[in-house]
């Protein structure tokens, strides 16, 4: 009998602590390089999609995932390879470009006034400066949402920043 309560528990337990994740309606068009949030906005941005090409850019979803919304009219680049929230502005960094857009993707604007190869894989905002990581040129810092860009790259002996943390 105490056998019997046993595996009843353990199942249960099984049962209430397993992951609760389901997969969602896509978005379609490559790999998923980076995620972001604005209010209740989740965007996603891909990067590459088959073999040799890139992805389909930037999408959004205001429902949790169920259904997405291409939102990359005015990107030069459809391989997005990171995506920074700052309040309502996003940011996002691509092959050859930076760019951002203060109405959810609505539009974008190129900000890399500073950087000279604006290949941009990598970005984190600390207070009120926001960093940029290139895949060739390191480390950028703008401190007036991303107008101006000055490069931080003293002691930096690999210009490829992949990751902040």
């Amino acid at each position: 009998m105490k056998r019997l309560y046993f595996l009843l528990i353990l199942i249960f337990c099984h049962h209430t602590i397993s992951a609760q994740w389901h997969q969602t309606n896509g978005p379609g068009g490559g790999v998923i390089s980076s995620f972001a949030s604005v209010g209740n906005n989740l965007f996603v941005a891909t990067s590459f999609g088959a073999i040799g090409s890139y992805g389909a850019g930037v999408f959004l979803s205001t429902n949790n995932g169920s259904t997405w919304t291409p939102k990359s009219v005015g990107l030069a680049s459809s391989g997005i390879f990171t995506l920074l929230a700052d309040g309502s502005n996003l940011y996002a960094g691509t092959d050859g470009d930076l760019f951002k857009t203060t109405n959810n993707g609505n539009s974008w604007s190129q900000v890399n006034n500073g950087i000279p190869t604006p290949y941009i894989i990598s970005m984190i905002i600390s207070g009120t400066s926001i960093f940029a990581g290139t895949a060739d040129s390191g480390i950028y810092v703008s401190n007036n949402n991303g107008n101006s860009w000055s490069s931080v790259n003293i002691g930096i002996a690999n210009p490829q920043v992949w990751a902040f943390a």
